[in-house]
């Protein structure tokens, strides 16, 4: 999945032609890296917590609980679990 970058000016918006990824994944030796260019956090990621028809509530340790898409619950699940 990739995004393409907003380009403002003065008189209008326009996306831009490069595209950006939004995870990148790496592995080196025993050692692994994600990269999100995102926060996992609903208020920032945007649109794309709604991903999915069937809605997930959960709650972190010491958090509040929060309401997301089946699949982009996966996806979450999916990253924090490559790790493991």
């Amino acid at each position: 999945m990739s995004l393409r970058p907003l380009k403002m000016t003065k008189d209008k918006a326009n996306f831009g032609k490069e595209k950006i990824p939004l995870l990148i994944l790496g592995q080196y030796g025993k050692g692994k890296t994600a990269a999100f260019a995102s926060d996992f956090a609903p208020h920032w990621v945007g649109g794309l917590v709604d991903w999915g028809d069937k809605r997930i509530r959960t709650k972190a340790a010491g958090g509040s609980t929060v309401e997301v898409g089946e699949h982009y619950a996966k996806l979450v699940a999916n990253i924090v679990n490559w790790f493991l």
